[in-house]
């Protein structure tokens, strides 16, 4: 990092100045629209995602159909069930032709559960995406179901504080609430408008946590079912003295506070996602993604701000339907229209050239006190670069340094601000003329009078 850049970054801590970040933008994409093909997907303003992978999309296809979950060496199991009800690979009520297998938890006592434990959510977000489908133990006897849970501690027994959807079943009522668990001794229970999961059906459930501080009571959730925002809860704490942060996720069921014994509730779940970011890829049936009700997670294998690469995921989709494509990024952003694709279909345009604004910041807007800003990024290209140009709106332009010979890496070191608002379009162009850019707003503030880069009117003597 260069001294002007280091001064631009102690400048946005003095001032307390808010970064904000563009929302993501899907221009192309390249690759077989098949399940399990490669697609690479070009734009810009995808954000960041340190690790390009999920933490895990568990499709429970590993091992044979009637083998207990767990023995692929991922998964540990907590079950009060004898060895033939344990939770196992199964081919009935499969979700999809793409992937057939699911797994089965037959509940018919407390827990059964398979648990991955040592987890690190140490970034204070979380992504927990799954389809679950029931067959109820009795529509009229009471009885207690806990849903996918996640736990705090590294043993298969979880500790407080946690998180689960429950739901309560049997007569004339059926609620559901989410818990944050037992904090500092209270029952620490949030409701929610969640609904309960209809009897014989796939549903899909996606829940975003943010942990919060240590200090504030700023922790929340939200969550979706079959693509219907439900609400969530805010303004609480997760954190109790020397409490972890989450560190289990557990995929299964809970019966509970029956009327009488030997009922049994079986639990079906496909494609389990989670993650430490809120950045990820779907695809879903309707251009505007508050208005989809079926929606895939789709698998990155590499992330950049402007290219991402997914397998494709196409869950129930079929060869011949048409999806859109949206990308989340790490701050919840979404793309405001998707990307149309007809699911099969190949798509083999060239992509246009990633590029993005790192310094003094990788977001969309920053003041300075100074009268002039240095940039530097990075661009790339499926093909080869042509070059990398800048635009003030205020009426200069100019080309980048190559700093890396490929345009990998690039600078511009002086660009002389305005007062106001100065918006530079930075635009990388490959050889065929395609072109993507990178825009950041730098606002020069001359800050009250005798703050450096003021201008100081002159009193002359006669």
């Amino acid at each position: 990092m260069t001294w002007n850049t280091m001064w631009s970054f102690f400048l946005i801590a003095l001032l307390g100045v808010t970064v904000s970040q563009a929302q993501p933008r899907i221009t192309g994409l390249s690759g077989n629209l098949d399940e399990g093909a490669s697609v690479i997907l070009g734009g810009s303003g995808f954000g960041v995602k340190s690790t390009s992978a999920p933490m895990k999309f568990e499709n429970f296809e590993g091992s044979a159909a009637g083998s207990y979950i767990g023995s692929e060496g991922y998964w540990s199991l907590r079950t009060d069930n004898t060895d033939s009800r344990k939770p196992t690979y199964s081919n009935e009520f499969s979700r999809s032709a793409n992937s057939p297998q699911t797994a089965k938890f037959p509940l018919e006592t407390l827990h059964d559960y398979a648990i991955k434990s040592g987890l690190d959510f140490s970034s204070g977000r979380i992504y927990y995406d799954y389809w679950v489908r029931f067959t109820w133990a009795s529509s009229t006897v009471r009885h207690q179901i806990k849903l996918a849970r996640l736990g705090s501690g590294t043993s298969d027994s979880y500790i407080y504080p946690h998180f689960v959807t429950e739901h309560w079943i049997g007569g004339s009522n059926c609620y559901s609430d989410a818990r944050t668990g037992a904090i500092c001794g209270a029952s620490g229970m949030t409701d929610w408008d969640y609904d309960c999961p209809p009897v014989g059906e796939w549903s899909h459930i996606q829940i975003s946590i943010d942990y919060g501080t240590a200090s504030g009571n700023d922790a929340f959730y939200e969550i979706w079912q079959d693509g219907v925002y439900k609400g969530g809860d805010s303004g609480f704490s997760w954190f109790c003295g020397t409490d972890p942060t989450f560190q289990q996720v557990w995929v299964g069921g809970y019966l509970g506070n029956t009327d009488q014994d030997g009922m049994t509730t079986t639990i079906y779940y496909d494609d389990v996602y989670f993650d430490d970011t809120w950045a990820r890829v779907e695809i879903g049936d309707d251009s505007d993604y508050n208005s989809c009700t079926h929606r895939e997670i789709q698998i990155p294998s590499s992330w950049s701000s402007g290219a991402i690469e997914v397998t494709m995921n196409l869950g129930t989709y079929q060869t011949g339907d048409t999806a859109y494509l949206f990308i989340t990024d790490s701050e919840g952003n979404v793309n405001s229209e998707g990307y149309a694709i007809t699911v099969g279909q190949s798509e083999t345009a060239n992509i246009p050239p990633s590029i993005t604004v790192l310094e003094p910041t990788a977001q969309s807007s920053i003041s300075t006190l100074i009268e002039w800003v240095e940039l530097a990024g990075s661009a790339s290209d499926e093909g080869s670069l042509a070059e990398v140009r800048w635009n003030n709106a205020q009426g200069d332009s100019g080309i980048a340094l190559n700093s890396s010979g490929n345009w990998s890496s690039w600078s511009v070191p002086v660009i002389d601000l305005v007062p106001g608002e100065n918006v530079i379009t930075m635009t990388a162009e490959d050889e065929f003329g395609l072109t993507n850019i990178d825009v950041i707003t730098v606002i020069y503030d001359l800050g009250p009078p005798g703050m450096p880069g003021q201008p100081v009117n002159e009193v002359r003597t006669e």
